[in-house]
């Protein structure tokens, strides 16, 4: 009983042995051809697609080591088939002042980013903060006449918000238009410690001057009408910025990485191209398919922000291509 076993189990290993030889074997061969037509589309994508920063205080800087996933870059990708040549960003902001309202509701997280080219030497620089004139009198405040506290029929007056420093602006608002009349921005940050600049009665003229020193420093000039906007190439703090500010005196823009109108009056960096294909010499090319490159991104959060979570903002980037 056990012969015919072994034989059988021969056989079967001597027939696997022969199929396989054969398999391996090619008597023949041929090709089809395999061809794939792209459509013309731009398409852009960033990462991460969600950034979360907990238990901030007001004044303070929020970078990666504060941000919940310790994200501290943003990245930027060419997921279509078109050469990008541009890029920038907006961000949302409050609709109305979220400063002395008691609550959380009018305040937007977008207005808190700032950004940094990854190929520069690092300065953050909001996309395009929003600010609005002073709820109540600053009882402390010189206007560009010499009145304390400000004439408020004559000047709406505020503050450019950068994270624990705050700097005071005017703006003449007698006539009701706001897009051809005197900006004054002050030089010395007012902080939680100092008082900085508030004498606006003796402004020297030249908003994109590099900033003096002193509490009684402060800058002035006279916005260029567009539209709807006046706007002004300005120097805040030793950054650069476009000043811009509505018609109607209700809102007034510090815009650094948004190209679009009103901010794109500007130049001399002041507002500026994240990716920039045309900008001579010092272009960054083509942002061809499949390449990518990188923001730094943080926020700051000004004081007298209410407690608990700000309402979500969103950051959008915006390209251009050939």
């Amino acid at each position: 009983m056990l012969k015919p076993i072994r034989k059988t189990i021969t056989y079967i290993i001597l027939t696997l042995i022969i199929i396989t030889a054969a398999q391996g074997q090619a008597n023949d061969t041929d090709t089809s051809p395999v061809g794939v037509s792209l459509t013309s589309k731009t398409l852009v994508d960033i990462t991460p697609d969600s950034l979360t920063w907990l238990g901030m205080s007001p004044g303070s800087v929020g970078d990666g080591t504060s941000e919940v996933n310790n994200y501290h870059k943003i990245q930027i990708t060419n997921i279509g088939t078109k050469n990008i040549t541009h890029i920038w960003f907006n961000a949302t902001y409050p609709k109305a002042s979220p400063f002395a309202v008691g609550s959380a509701k009018e305040t937007n997280s977008g207005n808190y980013i700032l950004l940094s080219k990854d190929t520069q030497t690092k300065n953050y620089y909001f996309i395009n903060r929003v600010e609005y004139g002073e709820p109540n009198t600053l009882v402390y405040l010189t206007d560009p006449d010499g009145n304390m506290p400000p004439n408020s029929t004559k000047y709406l007056y505020g503050r450019f918000r950068n994270a624990s420093n705050e700097y005071f602006w005017f703006i003449n608002k007698e006539d009701g238009n706001c897009t051809d009349n005197l900006f004054y921005i002050g030089d010395d940050a007012h902080t939680s410690v100092k008082t900085g600049s508030t004498d606006f009665s003796n402004c020297i003229a030249g908003l994109n001057n590099t900033p003096g020193t002193g509490v009684d420093s402060c800058r002035m000039g006279t916005l260029t009408e567009n539209n709807a906007y006046g706007y002004s190439e300005i120097n805040i703090g030793g950054q650069k910025y476009c000043a811009t500010v509505s018609q109607h005196c209700n809102r007034t823009f510090f815009s650094h990485w948004n190209m679009d109108y009103p901010f794109n009056n500007c130049g001399g960096n002041h507002t500026e191209f994240a990716w920039n294909t045309s900008n001579g010499s010092d272009g960054d090319g083509y942002l061809v398919p499949g390449e990518y490159f990188n923001m730094s991104i943080r926020i700051h959060v000004p004081y007298g922000i209410y407690e608990g979570a700000s309402t979500k903002g969103k950051l959008t980037v915006l390209v251009n291509s050939i």
